[in-house]
């Protein structure tokens, strides 16, 4: 980006280091997600046209020329365009919220949703953020009973949409916009001979090297590297998340703003082939089960069977594609709470799942997570494209992709996946080493929002087992405690609160700070209701709306306490759940670090479509929850790189609402198309 002429905040470049004691290398051997190395990755090399997606999905394209999508939408990829386009150009009927409804008969709501001119606009393309190891998929195409397996699960390459414009003042700017797709290919051919330990080994082994940039990248690609056998012949499918549309506070108020994303999945004949829409995996069509009470009927049979409770319980489900959506729907805040996120809404009743457990049980096969009928309902949400998608996610992304050393710090993510990911990721290496060992693969796993018990000394020394942050579960003392949840307790020093409370997940909250508030703690608590599925309503409980909010603590004048709800008076509000920050970065406690964050006006000034330049002078300097791989943020938040002009550790970032990041919201964004809001 080039804000240079505008503000003196901009001339500082993002910080791409992490933590001692969690390296950054942490996600080594499962995944690589070092800017540097993915850009050189991109680049064609001799006997390799390179990872760029275009090199993926279009092999006729001439990788000597830059990619821009209107080439790559316009072939392989034009059935995603008109797909998106078409998803898009239905709004506002097709969104279950009658908020947003009412927003886009409005002659200006039509600007708060994504421009589908961007998806086919010369100067946008596509950004590699991340390559992912995900071995531990392989449970999808074998037999788990054998050791010796031929299918080692899939590799995935992931893209962020870019643009490149060059605005009125004839300044340019350049941003990512909230959009991923996934190209995900098999991690080797039916007919090739590699050993699926070989390539575990490959990926065990690039975690030794000390190599970094073009040198590390090179040998991932190497004939030794994890890398070498990977091409367009394997692609299975490109998975879509992006976000459709962002209301401002100011439009949905109780909730402190909303957003809803839409995701898709693409597949192809064959290389060369275009990519034609296909299901979600155990994504189900709810509105078909409802309207056919027969195919209903036969699809809760199939899910209470005694093999399919079993494989939800381990977390190797794979519902059969005639009961699946070709698309899901997912909004936030409020993440598991709302019921748009809960595909499985009302479809099963209390009696006939534990009915389902009993029979279980009888036999004597120990059920680790859906021991209640309340594990399996949350289970079932977990398994949903919706519902992982707003579990401990990052305003609705798992991998939003660390940025590149020349991004602008004003916009630039410094930590590149959800707490959900690397809390993962021990998991996933177990999966790894195994298949390097040729041994029988374990594929358990946990809920997206809590890792299982096994993996607890691996987390040890970071907030991603039961650290702050964390999903937990806290009932009533009068209240018998449920065995699916007893063990989501909190570590020391916290304790675990409702945010946004939901009679479909009684009693599961958040770990927040215990006796007292630290900064970026939540200060309000509230619930959610559903008045008809995908209408979901919030109300402040604690503390009662007349109270305000909670008093800062005792001998300081500078704390701040942020709103979720809207306050006109002050047009604030938009931080979920609040948020207790500091005016300044005088005299910070331990778990604080200096950023920057919206000013009154900061999210009027982007709404209304003026330049993302001058929004900045509507920032100011604050005490905000400090954060990195070890300790993530909020769900809902995002940490946001470090600003090198600042005081402050240079390995951490700051935590703030992610839709004050101007890459992550829809609405406002500047073309090459002229207005922004051309409709």
């Amino acid at each position: 980006m080039r804000f240079l002429n505008f503000l003196s905040i901009c001339i500082a470049y993002v910080a791409l280091s992490t933590s001692a004691g969690f390296a950054s290398d942490f996600e080594v051997a499962a995944a690589i997600a070092d800017p540097a190395v993915l850009q050189e990755l991109e680049k064609p090399q001799p006997g390799s046209r390179g990872f760029r997606i275009d090199a993926l999905l279009a092999p006729e394209s001439n990788l000597a020329a830059p990619m821009k999508n209107d080439n790559l939408f316009r072939t392989v990829l034009s059935p995603v365009a008109h797909s998106l386009t078409k998803a898009i150009e239905t709004l506002p009927v097709q969104s279950l919220d009658s908020d947003v409804r009412g927003v886009f008969t409005k002659p200006d709501g039509i600007g708060l949703r994504f421009n589908p001119k961007f998806i086919t606009d010369s100067r946008s393309s596509f950004q590699l953020i991340g390559v992912v190891n995900r071995m531990d998929r392989a449970y999808k195409q074998i037999d788990r009973t054998h050791s010796k397996m031929d299918n080692c699960g899939e590799i995935r390459f992931i893209y962020r949409f870019v643009y490149d414009v060059t605005i009125a003042s004839g300044a340019e700017v350049t941003s990512r916009l909230p959009i991923t797709m996934n190209v995900v290919l098999d991690a080797k051919a039916a007919d090739d001979p590699t050993l699926c330990s070989t390539i575990a080994k490959r990926w065990l082994e690039s975690a030794k090297l000390t190599t970094v940039g073009k040198a590390f990248a090179d040998y991932l690609r190497s004939s030794k590297g994890p890398l070498a056998n990977l091409g367009p012949n394997l692609v299975d499918r490109l998975e879509v998340n992006f976000q459709m549309l962002r209301l401002p506070v100011s439009d949905k108020q109780a909730m402190g703003g909303d957003a809803e994303y839409l995701l898709k999945v693409f597949r192809r004949e064959r290389v060369g082939k275009p990519f034609f829409v296909t299901t979600l995996e155990n994504q189900i069509d709810r509105a078909a089960l409802l309207a056919d009470l027969k195919k209903l009927k036969a699809f809760k049979a199939w899910m209470l069977r005694p093999q399919t409770m079993i494989a939800i319980d381990q977390g190797v489900l794979d519902i059969p594609f005639q009961y699946l959506a070709t698309q899901a729907k997912s909004i936030s805040p409020g993440g598991a709470a709302r019921s748009e996120n809960q595909a499985f809404f009302g479809l099963f009743d209390d009696s006939e799942i534990q009915k389902a457990i009993d029979r279980i049980n009888a036999t004597g096969t120990k059920l680790q997570t859906i021991v209640t009928s309340a594990g399996f309902k949350k289970r079932l949400d977990d398994y949903s494209c919706s519902g992982c998608h707003q579990t401990r996610a990052i305003a609705g992304f798992h991998f939003p992709g660390a940025d590149r050393a020349d991004a602008i710090t004003a916009n630039a993510v410094h930590i590149p996946g959800s707490a959900h990911f690397f809390a993962d990721i021990p998991r996933r290496k177990a999966v790894i080493e195994a298949f390097a060992r040729g041994s029988r693969v374990d594929f358990n796993r946990g809920f997206s929002g809590r890792p299982l018990d096994l993996y607890k000394a691996a987390l040890a020394g970071t907030q991603l087992f039961d650290g702050w942050g964390l999903e937990c579960y806290a009932p009533p003392p009068d209240k018998a405690k449920d065995a699916s949840f007893v063990s989501w307790t909190c570590g020391a020093g916290l304790k675990c609160r409702q945010l946004h409370a939901s009679s479909r997940e009684p009693d599961l909250g958040v770990c927040v700070t215990d006796k007292t508030v630290a900064i970026g703690d939540p200060l309000e608590f509230g619930e959610i209701t559903t008045g008809t599925y995908g209408d979901d309503n919030y109300r402040r409980v604690s503390p009662p709306p007349a109270a305000g909010l909670p008093t800062p603590p005792a001998g300081r004048s500078d704390y701040v306490a942020s709103h979720q709800e809207y306050d006109p008076p002050t047009s604030s509000g938009g931080f979920p759940s609040g948020m207790l920050r500091i005016d300044g970065c005088a005299n910070l406690p331990p778990e604080a670090k200096c950023g920057r964050v919206a000013a009154t006006g900061f999210n009027k000034c982007i709404s209304d479509g003026r330049p993302f330049p001058e929004c900045l002078a509507l920032t100011k300097t604050a005490g905000l929850r400090s954060c990195d791989r070890a300790n993530p943020c909020r769900q809902d938040y995002i940490c946001t790189a470090p600003y090198p002009d600042l005081p402050g550790d240079a390995a951490k970032g700051t935590c703030i609402p992610p839709y004050f990041v101007f890459q992550f919201r829809v609405d406002g964004q500047p073309s090459s198309f002229g207005d922004p809001n051309p409709y």
